[in-house]
C-alpha cells in the first residue's frame, strides 16, 4: 500500500480490547500500535454510537509510516499511521481525525486518489476534493460536539498538519490552498454560534 509516498506493510490486526479512560501511551512498537488500533475503535464508537455495529467490523489499523502523517479510509478498514497520532496533543485533536474519516464513510464519498495531491502534483478533481474534504469537516464539528469533546480541536489538529508541511509557505500549490480554505472555514464554523 502506499500513503502519500511512502511504501507501508499494512497487516491487518484485530482491534484489541477495549481501553480504560483516556488514551494509551504513544509508544511506536508493535504493541504500543496495537493498544492504539484499540483505543481508536473505542473512540470511533464513542463518536459515532448510532454505528457502533458497523464499527466493530471496520477495523482502525495503525501502521509506523516513518515522518509521514496519514489517516486514509479503505472499504473495510481505516488507515491511521503513528505520526499522525504522535501529532495530536490531546485527545480530542486525534478524535477530530476519526470522525473526518468516518464522516467521508457515511457519506459515501468516492474514493478519490486526491489525498496524494498534498504531495505530488496531480491532475485529479479538486472541486471534488474540496467539497468532500469541507462537508467531512462540518461534519466532524457536529460529531465532536455531540461526543463531548472540543470542536476547535479540529482546528488545532489541521494546524498541526499545515505546519508541519509549511503548507503556507507556499499557498499557491492548488491542493495545499484548498487545505489552508478548510482551516479558515473550520476557525469560523468550530466555536458555537
Amino acid at each position: 500500500m502506499r500513503i502519500n509516498g511512502s511504501v507501508l506493510a499494512v497487516v491487518l490486526l484485530c482491534a484489541g480490547p477495549a481501553m480504560a479512560e483516556g488514551p494509551p501511551p504513544k509508544v511506536n512498537t508493535p504493541e504500543g500500535r496495537t493498544a492504539w488500533e484499540g483505543y481508536s475503535q473505542t473512540l470511533l464508537i464513542r463518536l459515532f454510537p448510532d454505528h457502533a455495529q458497523a464499527l466493530g467490523n471496520r477495523p482502525v489499523v495503525v501502521v509506523d509510516s516513518g515522518e509521514v502523517p496519514s489517516a486514509i479510509r479503505r472499504p473495510r478498514f481505516m488507515v491511521v499511521s503513528f505520526s499522525l497520532i504522535d501529532l495530536a496533543e490531546d485527545e480530542a485533536e486525534y478524535a477530530s481525525v476519526l470522525a473526518h474519516e468516518y464522516s467521508h464513510e457515511l457519506r459515501q464519498h468516492v474514493d478519490t486518489n486526491l489525498w496524494s495531491d498534498l504531495f505530488v502534483w496531480a491532475g485529479h478533481d479538486e472541486v471534488l476534493l474540496e467539497k468532500q474534504e469541507t462537508e467531512a469537516d462540518a461534519d466532524s464539528l457536529v460529531v465532536l460536539r455531540r461526543a463531548g469533546f472540543d470542536a476547535c480541536a479540529a482546528v488545532r489538529m489541521l494546524g498541526h498538519f499545515i505546519d508541519g508541511y509549511r503548507m503556507r509557505e507556499n499557498p499557491t500549490r492548488s491542493a495545499w490552498a484548498i487545505v489552508l480554505r478548510r482551516e479558515q472555514a473550520l476557525i469560523r464554523d468550530c466555536s458555537p454560534k
